[in-house]
């Protein structure tokens, strides 16, 4: 029946509780510090002090000045030689070589378009000198065509046409003379066959000579008229025509000389900019495989400049046959005299670190010893390499050793360390 298990339940019920009640001293007596046969409790006495609030993190070594020795080659080339990492070196001591093959292939390529670009430049030089010659020549002919126009113009108003005016004017007047004459004595012989002393045909004889002096005298006429309405005009502007011709001649020939001057001087420019730019891209590629060879700036110890991240195993970017790119850095000359360590602080916890905090660094590689430093720098912004999403963001803070030097000279960049910011 349904009382008999409600009963039954609050028994049970009653007895759990107590069941607990007496087992209460029981379980009191566990909690209590347990005594000890000779000293008693362990007890301490309630004091004032300073309750360290610390962040810690974990980061890497590195010096805080870094001689970082980049390459310089455009574009992507390859080691072929790379000292051994943690090498001493001296300065100005050849601690890397790039691949320079293609660059040397190029090299010779861009000497012989010098070469070519030289060899124009000097070609276009000579044509300029060439044609400032010619166009002195052009228009020295064209100022003599003028000059003889001039002359011949001036020859013919004051020598030509006075004499042929002269000579003409001079036949007509002996033709009619002649004809006069001729006139007279054809007047008298006609006379004396009249009379009888002179016969028909000697009569006959002196009229066609009368007839060919009238003709001659026509002629010489004819041909006055014809000089002095034609031929005296036709040549005046014949050779007024000539001296204005020739005159634009000069002009033209000035004009055309300066145009071409003017296109040999752009193709010496032209030239002069190609040599210009071939020479510069032969410099360049000289200094470029100049830079396949890398020297130490100073003395140090070689440390590749391998990316390095303290919460990921590290990824060796740098060694014989690897593919450096321009500006990469490839070797790092550390100052072992000051050194830092570059550790990443969560964004919950950014607002509590300040410049100048005190530190405590402990390094992987030596547990027992504790380091000092201070915090140097604080990123305003948050580091876009690090992080496992978007949403999860770190700040970069350096942390700088203050242990004197011969304590910090035992330290090396890259080991792992952990820092307690003092906040």
């Amino acid at each position: 029946p349904k009382w008999k298990r409600r009963a039954g339940l609050l028994v049970l019920l009653i007895g759990l509780v107590f069941g607990g009640v007496m087992s209460w001293p029981k379980i009191q007596a566990s909690l209590l510090p347990k005594k000890n046969e000779t000293d008693g409790l362990i007890t301490d006495r309630v004091k004032s002090g300073p309750f360290e609030i610390l962040v810690t993190e974990r980061g890497t070594l590195d010096s805080m000045r870094n001689a970082a020795l980049n390459s310089k080659v455009e574009g992507t080339t390859t080691i072929i030689f790379i000292v051994p990492e943690g090498s001493q070196v001296k300065k100005d001591e050849l601690v890397c070589e790039l691949d320079s093959s293609t660059l040397n292939d190029k090299e010779t390529q861009q000497e012989i378009l010098v070469v070519k670009a030289q060899a124009m430049l000097e070609q276009a030089t000579e044509d300029l000198a060439i044609q400032k010659t010619q166009n002195d020549s052009d228009l020295a002919a064209a100022r003599l065509k003028y000059d003889l126009a001039k002359l011949d113009l001036e020859k013919f108003e004051k020598g030509d046409l006075v004499q042929q005016m002269e000579d003409l004017q001079a036949a007509v007047k002996l033709a009619d003379e002649t004809l006069s004459r001729t006139r007279e004595s054809c007047k008298y012989i006609r006379e004396m066959t009249q009379k009888g002393y002179k016969n028909q045909n000697d009569l006959e004889s002196e009229e066609l000579v009368l007839q060919r002096n009238e003709l001659d005298k026509k002629s010489a006429e004819t041909k006055l008229r014809a000089f002095e309405n034609f031929t005296q005009k036709r040549t005046m502007k014949e050779l007024e025509a000539n001296t204005q011709e020739f005159s634009r001649e000069i002009e033209r020939t000035d004009r055309k000389g300066k145009a071409a001057l003017a296109q040999k001087e752009a193709e010496l420019k032209s030239c002069e900019l190609t040599l210009e730019v071939e020479s510069k891209k032969h410099e360049r590629l000289k200094e470029q495989i100049k830079a396949c060879k890398i020297y130490a700036s100073q003395d140090g110890q070689v440390v590749y400049a391998n990316s390095r991240d303290g919460r990921s195993s590290d990824q060796i970017l740098i060694e014989v046959g690897s593919s450096v790119r321009e500006r990469q850095a490839i070797i790092n000359l550390p100052d072992l005299d000051s050194m830092k360590v570059n550790a990443r602080i969560h964004e919950s916890r950014i607002s509590l670190v300040k410049q100048g905090l005190d530190v405590t660094v402990k390094v992987d590689a030596y547990p027992s010893e504790v380091f000092h430093g201070e915090v140097d720098s604080v990123a305003s912004v948050p580091s876009s390499t690090g992080g496992f999403s978007r949403d999860f963001k770190e700040y970069e803070a350096v942390v700088k050793i203050v242990d004197n030097p011969e304590k910090v000279n035992k330290l090396r960049p890259g080991l792992t360390a952990s820092v307690e910011i003092m906040v």
